[in-house]
């Protein structure tokens, strides 16, 4: 007899009521057969495994479970050079250290483009914007300030808008904003020239003086 049908004797005898054992199906007590008494026998169920249904129960545990020995390891390929500033760009003379994704504050190299200027997230390659202030350009052997933030090596003045709106053509215009009229031999980088609005019909509106940016 398991303990459980002892212990439920006992109390039964000890209140003074009448005594009906019935066959809990646990494998606690070596087996179970279906019976009404527990006879410490076996049979084939599955009982005996815990509760009747505890063998799906446990399949189910196990085929949640992860082996890590069949999980394939990864394989370090990917070069990852410092990117301090987070713009996607690594810097050019940064230690290169081999990862299977690069973490955060480091960009794969030499898959991606190096930056210029690992401290300026606007500069890096690819750039298409204009900009009227230096940043420390880190290319070289020695950091210099620079309008280069598209990182080609050299620094484009931002072009003049439309040549119809100029000539006062009509026609078909971008609708955009920009310098209207500057000497490019003489004009640099953040220096003041005439600013205007060309309409797309061409038509033009002069706002005035405004700094050039370059990139």
């Amino acid at each position: 007899m398991s303990r459980l049908a002892a212990s439920a004797v006992v109390a039964t005898l000890l209140h003074g009521c009448s005594l009906t054992l019935t066959s809990f199906e646990y494998g606690s007590d070596g087996g179970a057969d279906g019976g009404s008494s527990f006879d410490g026998g076996s049979d084939a169920s599955s009982a005996d495994a815990g509760l009747r249904d505890g063998g799906d129960v446990d399949a189910a545990l196990v085929d949640a479970s992860v082996d890590a020995a069949t999980v394939d390891a990864c394989v370090a390929t990917i070069a990852c050079r410092v990117d301090a500033d987070g713009d996607g760009f690594a810097q050019r003379d940064s230690d290169v250290v081999l990862e299977c994704a690069c973490p955060e504050g480091r960009s794969a190299a030499p898959d991606a483009p190096l930056d210029c200027g690992d401290g300026t997230p606007e500069a890096h390659p690819g750039q298409t914007d204009y900009f009227v202030t230096r940043f420390p350009n880190d290319s070289g052997a020695v950091v210099v300030n620079s309008f280069d933030y598209d990182c080609d090596g050299t620094e484009e003045l931002r072009p003049l808008v439309s040549g119809m709106c100029r000539l006062g053509l009509a026609g078909s215009c971008p609708a955009e904003e920009g310098p209207w009229m500057y000497d490019p031999s003489t004009t640099e980088c953040d220096h003041l020239v005439q600013w205007a609005r060309c309409e797309t019909d061409c038509s033009s509106t002069i706002l005035g003086m405004q700094q050039v940016g370059c990139h």
